[in-house]
């Protein structure tokens, strides 16, 4: 599974069709699916995560392992995987976003990608730029607590 990083603007058409950045589809070069798996977020953004279909893979065989009897599981997967959908690339490495997930990231003919390593997000880029702000608050005021892997397997933090 390839890395997502940086941030690229694009223009989504009449058709709801948007070209996903260059370096996000060489992420995907790998993934069996030829495309996106996208879904709303867990948590209150008004954007849209995005990942390869392996990613969602990986989230389903963690649902696996708990007990499906219990309703932490099916909540979860009420949350998560129902609302997964895997959108293929047209013949121009583009995908068409769905009418609801366009809603949802209020984007309005353009849509910022960025990237976070293992998924990415769609954002409108005004909204994005708010988040971001936010985030950048959150991260440094935290980033000492990161794990750092030292080179020979063990980690130290700060």
């Amino acid at each position: 599974m390839g890395l997502f990083l940086s941030t690229s603007i694009h223009k989504i058409d009449k058709k709801g069709r948007v070209s996903v950045p260059a370096l996000f589809r060489a992420a995907l070069e790998q993934e069996s699916f030829r495309g996106v798996a996208l879904a709303p977020p867990l948590g209150e953004l008004a954007c849209v995560e995005g990942s390869g279909l392996s990613r969602i893979e990986r989230i389903a065989a963690s649902l696996d392992k708990m007990n499906p009897l219990e309703e932490q599981h099916a909540a979860l997967a009420t949350a998560i995987m129902a609302r997964v959908r895997p959108i293929p690339f047209d013949g121009e490495g583009r995908i068409i976003l769905p009418e609801e997930f366009v809603a949802l990231a209020e984007l309005d003919g353009q849509a910022l990608f960025a990237g976070l390593g293992a998924n990415f997000q769609i954002w409108s880029p005004t909204n994005f730029e708010a988040h971001q702000t936010e985030a950048l608050k959150v991260a440094r005021a935290s980033a000492s607590a990161l794990p750092w892997n030292t080179g020979d397997g063990s980690t130290n933090s700060g």
